[in-house]
């Protein structure tokens, strides 16, 4: 029979994808109607961490995301712009267990060589510009097509220079190795872009800072707040000294929805 050699193929697929079926320990991620739409939608975030504790589901689910996001950029229509970010991009391309990143990788070579085309831009957030390095190949694709880059306050940039990632030297390399971080009051960022390179200092106000900052100690305040009863926006007023009924008012100096 033609389809005989076939069923020792598909006996392996059946027990590689049992944990995914209805019945598996996956299942309830992955049966049943999709929730996920983001076509309609403004801004969406996407917050994995608490799968990182499941490797074999962390890995398959970032592919599907990947693949959501890019196919929602390259087949939908071009009449608005889009922009994917993704933060600790560096942790994805981490190879461990054998695993094939090949797939994810290509994903982001090809984002940043044609989202342009398609009214799209892609963007990642590395700890340090030296993360590019995992990223094989594709860290050249990166360097090459990024238009823009944001550089943070870091001690690394030397050794940036010795492997190439950067071609900064004398008064540029000084420059931005003269970065700061002052937090809460102002943070700068060294901005190369097609406009020129200089340094930036982001201000915020202290409800912005608040609602933004993933500093442990200030996350500790947070929670600490709303372990004693303070709903979360209640908390991050309390620690911004911002009155709520401000937030809640299009008259205050904030507005938002609760």
């Amino acid at each position: 029979d033609r389809v005989d050699h076939l069923v020792p193929t598909a006996r392996e697929l059946a027990f590689n994808l049992r944990d995914f079926g209805s019945d598996g320990a996956y299942g309830h991620y992955f049966n049943g109607p999709s929730t996920f739409d983001i076509s309609a939608d403004e801004f969406v975030v996407l917050e994995l961490e608490r799968l990182k504790a499941m490797p074999d589901l962390f890995n398959v689910v970032i592919m599907v995301v990947v693949n959501a996001v890019t196919q929602e950029l390259y087949l939908s229509a071009r009449d608005r712009p889009r922009f994917v970010l993704c933060d600790e991009a560096a942790q994805f391309m981490t190879r461990s267990d054998g695993q094939d990143l090949s797939r994810l990788a290509e994903a982001f070579s090809q984002g940043y060589r044609r989202a342009r085309k398609y009214r799209g831009s892609f963007g990642i957030v590395l700890q340090s510009m030296n993360d590019l390095m995992l990223f094989g190949g594709t860290g050249q694709v990166i360097l090459e097509n990024a238009a823009t880059r944001f550089l943070l306050q870091g001690s690394t940039y030397d050794k940036a220079v010795e492997n190439k990632i950067i071609d900064y030297s004398g008064f540029v390399l000084d420059l931005l190795k003269s970065v700061r971080n002052n937090k809460p009051n102002y943070s700068e960022v060294f901005v190369d872009s097609p406009l020129g390179l200089g340094i930036a200092r982001l201000v915020v106000d202290p409800f912005s800072y608040w609602i933004n900052t993933s500093a442990p100690e200030d996350v500790a305040a947070f929670e600490a707040l709303v372990r004693r009863g303070r709903s979360p926006l209640e908390a991050v007023c309390d620690l911004a000294g911002v009155d709520p009924a401000e937030i809640l008012t299009p008259q205050g100096g904030y507005h938002a929805q609760a």
